[in-house]
């Protein structure tokens, strides 16, 4: 309880503090001495949840960043709710090495499209929010399926989602069944470990061997060629029809089209489709 200068060093590496003495010092200290406690090499839940209930947002981003500190579910929803504005809490708080999938999808909706990649990156997400979120965020920074310069940007991401498993058949499947090219290519060049520029000659070769060649060198399940090949023959034969809203109804073509000539695609990735039917048709009416 003594001036900083004093207490600081004390808070920080004590060993026989206990949660109560912690607790009540967060309660009634200084920002400085937050900090302190929220940077000691072992935090418990109960004062962490201490912290981020009465701590400034210097203490609770160093909390977040805190490999060695323990905190709750609970309070990590009440970190999000209290620090809403803050980027520095959110940012350290994404890269923590482990978060509850409730929270992740919190996140993803409230963080910027950087602090997105992290989580999709490093974090256990469902596979239909991360193909939504992706998709999207790369539809707002061009209304087209061709992203030119972007690509180099999205060939470092996919590298760096498939190095952490991330990079699932199912998020391939999805982006090219809504006609997503550019990732399209770019993903199935990451998992061959090939350059895209190969990847897109051979999946314009879809009529012949060369691309099963290349989705035989991604690894993916065999059993979902065929839906890869109907998707990829589907999207190449459909063009926008120049009118408005024509992206709308351009995807509502390329999913109908599937989900008609190929039926035996999973029960998960039928439900996808058929939400993203139902959007798309109700953005074009």
């Amino acid at each position: 309880m003594d001036v900083e200068a004093v207490a600081l060093p004390v808070l920080t590496d004590s060993p026989v503090l206990t949660d109560a003495d912690l607790v009540e010092i967060v309660r009634g200290g200084s920002a400085g001495k937050h900090t302190a406690i929220a940077e000691r090499a072992a935090v418990s839940e109960t004062v962490s949840d201490a912290l981020i209930s009465h701590a400034d947002e210097q203490a609770v981003a160093a909390l977040m960043g805190n490999a060695g500190a323990e905190i709750g579910e609970a309070s990590l929803d009440k970190a999000i709710s209290r620090f809403e504005h803050s980027d520095v809490v959110k940012s350290s708080m994404v890269r923590r090495p482990k978060l509850p999938v409730t929270i992740a999808e919190r996140l993803m909706v409230t963080v910027s499209e950087r602090m997105q990649e992290w989580l999709m990156s490093h974090h256990d997400l469902p596979a239909t929010l991360v193909a939504d979120v992706m998709l999207q965020s790369r539809e707002r920074a061009t209304l087209s399926l061709s992203y030119g310069s972007n690509v180099h940007a999205l060939e470092r991401l996919l590298k760096q989602m498939h190095r952490h498993g991330r990079l699932t058949p199912l998020l391939v499947l999805r982006a090219i069944c809504i006609g997503d090219m550019a990732f399209f290519e770019a993903a199935m060049a990451v998992l061959a470990g090939i350059p895209v520029l190969n990847a897109r000659i051979l999946i314009e070769d879809a009529g012949s061997k060369g691309f099963a060649s290349l989705y035989q060198k991604t690894g993916m399940p065999l059993r979902l060629m065929t839906a890869f090949k109907v998707a990829v023959e589907v999207v190449s034969g459909t063009a926008f029809d120049g009118g408005e809203r024509d992206l709308e109804r351009y995807r509502s073509r390329v999913i109908a089209r599937i989900l008609t000539q190929f039926e035996d695609l999973p029960q998960d990735d039928l439900d996808y489709l058929l939400d993203k039917l139902s959007d798309v048709l109700g953005a074009a009416a």
